[in-house]
């Protein structure tokens, strides 16, 4: 092979791999936003048919926050201060906690989230909330 097509090769090969890499790391995986037509922009007619909305499952009746968000509010402070607000959890687990030598890191099952716990001596201390299941 002669010299200059295996510099062509070579080159080829480095060119498609850096393509292939700015490829992989560019942009996000979210379709582009491109314009409307002109006709979809334009005013919908005014409609006398009543429109169907569904509900969503986050929203509690008017007025009160969801456990989700009370739950939110407690965040580095007393789990016992949770449990007043919300009730006790569905389950509970404990283990030795991966941050602090000697603490239990929690973790406590709500309907619909979980919140997570560090356990000193007889301090236990909200860390986080999550949505869904630990399990």
């Amino acid at each position: 092979m002669k010299k200059s097509t295996k510099r062509n090769l070579i080159l080829s090969a480095l060119c498609l791999i850096c393509a292939l890499l700015l490829i992989g790391c560019g942009g996000s995986a979210a379709p582009a936003e491109t314009a409307a037509p002109a006709a979809e922009t334009a005013a919908p007619a005014e409609s006398t048919a009543p429109t169907a909305t569904l509900p969503d499952e986050n929203l509690e009746p008017a007025g009160e926050p969801a456990p989700f968000d009370i739950a939110q509010d407690y965040i580095d402070r007393p789990l016992e201060e949770l449990v007043a607000a919300l009730g006790e959890p569905v389950s509970s687990e404990y283990g030795p906690s991966c941050l602090v030598q000697g603490a239990e890191d929690g973790m406590h099952q709500y309907e619909g989230f979980f919140i997570s716990t560090l356990k000193e001596g007889d301090m236990e201390t909200v860390k986080d909330v999550f949505k869904g299941s630990y399990k």
